[in-house]
């Protein structure tokens, strides 16, 4: 009786036992069967996309052949795959980003935005493979006939023997299917028996052989010798008693986890409909997966990442730890207002040139090597000093050291002094006021010259029991001389040629042998007669040396002002240092306008936006990086302020020789560093003494972080 069986829209008639046609009809269900199934060994495709349902499919490798265009996976979750390793993230390799370990080098500028940069990390990633899967397809169908009536196609040929006849493949030739007299057919692949069907039934390379088609959906016999038709594969897959097969056509849900173990699962897509909170992949292997394009790592979009060409700006500040960021240059664009650089560390940054030092270029210095010249008139401030060990003229026009009235000391071109004068007439010529009428000096003799329009003198001043001499030498010191014996009993001697020649003390005058005769002691306080016998009483003599010496004293001139440049003739300046409560010695003072100052003198004072000075406060930059002074008087308005100098107060209580620093509290100066968040530290001066400072404030300071 004939059977008909039904696989995949496909009839097949299964003739009486005896017709000859059995075998090929058989084999034709057994392929269409199989084609419907999934085997383990992988050799059948899915022919519909597959839902597993709630549950994961598990294998060493998931390898997809889809071409580019096409995405290899779609994942709903945004959960982190944990070891997953992929090659790209949107399209970027791992080339394309900086890694935190610094091996990645820039390929182009790298736009900062308005953010910092607090340090700089480096980004890792290791090397691995992980194989895309894709479809297995069916490169063809191969229809045949019965042989009595049709054709082969493609068969390249068919041929017979003594014992069997063979269908042979076009290519290559060791692919054929032989029937023999046995009776037997046997299919060849490679020229190995992979089927043989004989009166037992169908059987494999290896395995039971099968002697039935069953159409039993219920599978009930469990037999190895019979194979079920569709209907009943379909019945026992579709019925609760199948629930536990997976179709092709991808209905099938799984309803447990599927461990493929080493084996792979190849599909143009794998899809993942998973809440975001549970991975979609779970990946034990950290080695890369060579095409597969991320959308996110950790959950980073490759916008929230640094790509070492430069074309992903930062979105916010980066902390680059205790790393460094190395570049060729470091380029800001922020406007003027904001530092372009926050540092903390005051470590001297060894060959950095920078264009202005505390917003002057180096053209508004005054350069130690002498090269930058002053462009204006330099008040040093009162109480202050100049320490050189030279100053000279700058040309030929002499070189002025006056008072602020213009009355001082002048060098003329030549080395000639004149103290009153720019005019002087000898080596040495001190003008209290034009002797008019009275002989001019011969400048080709005199070297001092002590002028007046009235008395002037000459006075040596020296100690009890001192001398007081005025020596004339040549090759022999003191050859002569006259002197002046302060004591008891004070005497002054004439000493001629070495020998003393005369003697004046209290008793009178007392003449040495010397091969003179005194005629007379003349009264006459001229000395007009001019005469070698006569000598002029005290009377006479003090008469005619107080109206002929030099000046007796010096004013003090108290505001000196420089008219050029001050040749110390390698002697130095220098300032008194203070020594009482509330004296101070100025480098640098000027007068300003006050507008706070609650501590009174010595207030540390800090110029404001508007040019005034309020008291500094270490607590915030806005009060803390302006020019800094100390308050010379109590008050507010005009007053007088120093910038660089000495200052002394009893109430202090400094540790010598440790900095000084501006305080947190208004006005005030503090020999501890400001250390909490957002304080400035910026040094002030040093002390000197417990009770005296050096007042020096530095233009730097760093901000507490």
């Amino acid at each position: 009786m004939a059977v008909t069986l039904t696989i995949n829209s496909t009839s097949y008639s299964y003739p009486e036992d005896g017709e000859s046609d059995w075998g090929e009809i058989a084999t034709d269900a057994m392929v269409a069967l199989a084609a419907s199934a999934l085997y383990k060994d992988a050799s059948v495709e899915l022919t519909a996309d597959w839902d597993i349902g709630n549950y994961y499919i598990q294998a060493s490798r998931f390898i997809s052949d889809i071409a580019t265009g096409t995405s290899p996976l779609t994942v709903s979750s945004t959960t982190v795959c944990a070891n997953l390793n992929a090659d790209k993230v949107d399209g970027k390799d791992s080339s394309d980003i900086l890694l935190l370990d610094g091996t990645n080098t820039m390929s182009g500028s790298l736009e900062m935005g308005n953010n910092d940069i607090n340090g700089c990390t480096n980004l890792v990633f290791t090397s691995g493979d992980i194989d895309g899967v894709g479809d297995i397809a069916m490169e063809g169908d191969i229809n045949t006939t019965r042989a009595g009536g049709g054709t082969l196609s493609g068969f390249s040929a068919i041929y017979s023997g003594l014992t069997a006849m063979a269908v042979q493949l076009a290519n290559p030739g060791n692919h054929k299917m032989e029937i023999s007299d046995t009776p037997d057919i046997q299919f060849l692949i490679s020229a190995t028996t992979e089927l043989t069907i004989d009166a037992n039934g169908a059987t494999l390379k290896s395995g039971a052989s099968v002697n039935e088609f069953s159409i039993d959906g219920t599978l009930g016999d469990n037999s190895d010798d019979a194979v079920p038709t569709e209907k009943a594969v379909k019945t026992y897959v579709d019925g609760s008693v199948g629930a536990g097969c997976v179709k092709t056509d991808g209905s099938t849900p799984l309803t447990a986890d599927w461990d493929a173990g080493s084996y792979k699962i190849t599909a143009e897509q794998f899809e993942s409909d998973i809440v975001t909170g549970t991975a979609p992949i779970i990946v034990a292997s950290t080695t890369v997966v060579s095409n597969l394009n991320a959308d996110q790592v950790d959950g980073k979009d490759s916008t929230d990442l640094v790509l070492v060409d430069g074309s992903q700006g930062l979105s916010g500040d980066w902390d680059a730890g205790s790393h460094k960021i190395t570049a060729e240059q470091l380029e800001s664009d922020i406007a003027t207002g904001t530092a372009p650089l926050i540092v903390a560390s005051t470590t001297v940054v060894s060959n950095l040139n920078a264009d202005q030092v505390d917003g002057k270029d180096s053209t508004d210095l005054v350069l130690v090597d002498g090269s930058q010249t002053l462009t204006s008139d330099w008040d040093i401030g009162d109480g202050r000093k100049i320490q050189t060990d030279e100053i000279q003229a700058r040309d030929g026009a002499g070189l002025k050291l006056t008072e602020d009235g213009g009355a001082g000391i002048f060098v003329e071109d030549g080395g000639e002094v004149g103290i009153g004068t720019t005019t002087p007439l000898a080596t040495c010529h001190v003008e209290l006021a034009d002797a008019v009428g009275a002989a001019a000096p011969n400048a080709a003799l005199d070297v001092l010259v002590v002028e007046n329009n009235t008395t002037c003198a000459i006075n040596l001043i020296s100690p009890t029991n001192a001398l007081s001499a005025i020596l004339f030498s040549d090759d022999t010191r003191a050859d002569g001389y006259i002197g002046y014996q302060h004591g008891a009993t004070p005497d002054m001697t004439f000493v001629a040629g070495g020998s003393e020649c005369a003697k004046i003390s209290g008793s009178g005058l007392e003449i040495k042998n010397n091969g003179v005769t005194i005629a007379e002691f003349s009264t006459d306080g001229t000395l007009g007669g001019d005469s070698d016998t006569a000598v002029p009483t005290e009377k006479a003599v003090k008469t005619y040396v107080d109206n002929n010496a030099g000046i007796s004293d010096i004013v003090e001139d108290t505001t000196p002002q420089l008219g050029g440049d001050l040749d110390t003739n390698d002697k130095n300046i220098h300032v008194k240092l203070p020594d009482s409560d509330g004296e101070y010695s100025a480098v640098c003072m000027t007068t300003q306008t006050v507008d706070t100052n609650s501590v009174g003198v010595f207030s540390l004072l800090e110029m404001a936006a508007d040019g005034n000075y309020d008291e500094a406060d270490a607590d915030a930059e806005a009060t803390c990086d302006g020019d800094l002074a100390l308050a010379l008087e109590s008050g507010t308005g005009s007053k007088k302020v120093m910038h660089i100098g000495f200052a002394q107060e009893d109430d202090w209580a400094w540790t010598p020789g440790q900095p000084l620093y501006v305080s947190t509290t208004v006005g005030t100066m503090t020999q501890t560093a400001p250390s909490g968040s957002g304080d400035i530290v910026r040094y002030v001066g040093t002390a000197m003494t417990a009770d005296m400072i050096y007042f020096n404030p530095s233009g730097d300071y760093y901000e507490v972080q």
